[in-house]
């Protein structure tokens, strides 16, 4: 599928980095995560974790629907958004 890396999910000890794409539009973007969320559910489990948007600025409005997209499709739950920059 074309879209397949619009969006790349990579688990760190404690957050989950999600890479986005900057060059496509958001809703574009928006279908491209919910596709991999889906396709990482039984990966991800059911689980207790940071979130962090990296390589594209994001408005409240957009973070605010990625996050939700994010629970209606996975059994995550999330301890805090982290939303600043990069973190080392």
């Amino acid at each position: 599928k074309l879209m397949n890396n619009y969006v790349i999910l990579k688990g760190k000890k404690d957050r989950l980095v999600i890479h986005l794409n900057s060059e496509v539009d958001f809703l574009t973007l928006r279908d491209s995560l919910v596709e991999k969320v889906r396709e990482a559910r039984n990966f991800i489990g059911n689980v207790q974790l940071a979130i962090e948007f990296s390589n594209r600025i994001l408005s409240e409005l957009e973070e605010n629907v990625l996050i939700d997209l994010i629970k209606l499709n996975s059994d995550m739950y999330f301890l805090k958004v982290d939303l600043k920059k990069k973190i080392r």
